[in-house]
């Protein structure tokens, strides 16, 4: 099987994350952070404050 090599782009952590983490995660979460280690990669994300579609007729207030 041959192995095609990656042009010189840079390829950011997160778009290798985007490949293994389902899709929807990014919909919803900004990555924040990646800390690298030996033999663990730690993902830090912050939640989107997207509302709803059927709850944008009313005011609310986020207590998260």
């Amino acid at each position: 099987m041959k192995i095609k090599k990656m042009d010189n782009k840079k390829v950011s952590y997160e778009d290798l994350l985007r490949l293994i983490l389902p899709g929807e995660i990014f919909d919803y979460f900004d990555v924040i952070k990646v800390d690298v280690y030996d033999k663990e990669v730690h993902l830090f994300v912050d939640e989107k404050n997207i509302l709803p579609n059927e709850f944008k007729k009313g005011e609310y207030q986020s207590k998260g």
